[in-house]
């Protein structure tokens, strides 16, 4: 059996983040892997897109609303874009279930994912469709901390382009690791300044499980997590070209 992509290989840092990283080698149709520098993911930088410049990234597709991005809970883009092309797709739902105490279990981030769906899917097939067109990569998808809106987007497009579900689900799990060993001297993060150690840990978990259930029932509803995506407007063509764009023989 080969052995799915591990953290180290694909983490990526920048100064004062925390959760970033490649989604290169996650293992495709055929024995291929999605190559490098092509999808990448995180939490929006709170000062401003252009910190991106320095992992090449050319396109961010940034989840947060409007009130988030003029300098809510994850600060302001004082700093500027530096270049590189925004897209600001905003995504939410409601988020009563998650508030606390006591702090949100797995259920409650499945039952949120349910929601987010309908808004997420469009976003996703635009994503693949940024993939087919070949000159938006490097692309960053984002949200606040780079878990639940950021997760699903990413999953819905990944399952799209029949990544394996099981690297998916691994890929999306990382991001509780990636919180709970930031590297020292990383600041306080701007969202969580509020939270003590029990709400972060609560709040960044990410168990493999949630995510796979959220696309199997996708996938017993739709068919395939493609069909969802074709009838939020992805063309059959786009998904052709990003599937041949997509994915290396090796890792």
């Amino acid at each position: 059996m080969t052995a799915g992509p591990t953290r180290t290989t694909r983490v990526r840092t920048l100064p004062g983040l925390s959760n970033i990283r490649d989604a290169q080698n996650l293992r495709g149709p055929g024995g291929r892997f999605l190559r490098p520098e092509l999808l990448l993911r995180g939490p929006a930088p709170p000062n401003g897109m252009g910190v991106l410049v320095a992992l090449g990234v050319r396109t961010v597709v940034d989840l947060r609303t409007a009130s988030e991005r003029s300098g809510g809970r994850s600060g302001s883009h004082g700093g500027g874009d530096g270049g590189v092309h925004v897209l600001h797709r905003p995504v939410q739902a409601d988020t009563r279930m998650l508030l606390g105490p006591p702090w949100p279990g797995p259920g409650a981030y499945l039952a949120h994912y349910r929601l987010l769906v309908p808004v997420a899917a469009p976003i996703a097939s635009e994503v693949v469709a940024l993939v087919a067109a070949g000159t938006a990569a490097p692309i960053y998808v984002c949200c606040t901390a780079g878990k639940d809106r950021t997760g699903v987007v990413l999953a819905l497009a990944l399952r799209a382009l029949d990544v394996r579900l099981a690297d998916i689900a691994r890929d999306y799990a990382l991001t509780a690791r990636a919180y709970r060993v930031s590297s020292p001297g990383t600041p306080p993060l701007p969202w969580a300044a509020s939270y003590g150690q029990a709400e972060l840990a609560a709040r960044t978990a990410s168990l493999e499980r949630t995510i796979r259930a959220l696309v199997h029932e996708i996938e017993q509803t739709w068919r395939s997590v493609r069909a969802l995506l074709e009838h939020h407007g992805l063309p059959d063509e786009a998904w052709q070209a990003a599937r041949a764009a997509a994915f290396t023989g090796a890792p």
